[in-house]
């Protein structure tokens, strides 16, 4: 019964309207996002370097 009674209480844990506490978002997407655009803004700046040069 005890086992029981601990399933029972661990079943309930998510419908107390608590949020479990973990990250919000999508911040791995974010993150490559970002690192995609900067990559992007290198490789126009540097394009646009040898281009001036010549």
């Amino acid at each position: 019964m005890k086992n029981l009674a601990n399933a029972a209480s661990t079943s309930n844990a998510h419908t107390t309207g608590k949020k479990p506490s973990r990250r919000s978002g999508d911040a791995g997407g974010t993150v490559a996002t970002l690192t995609f655009i900067a990559l992007l803004a290198v490789a126009a700046g540097l394009l646009g370097y040898m281009v001036a040069i010549r």
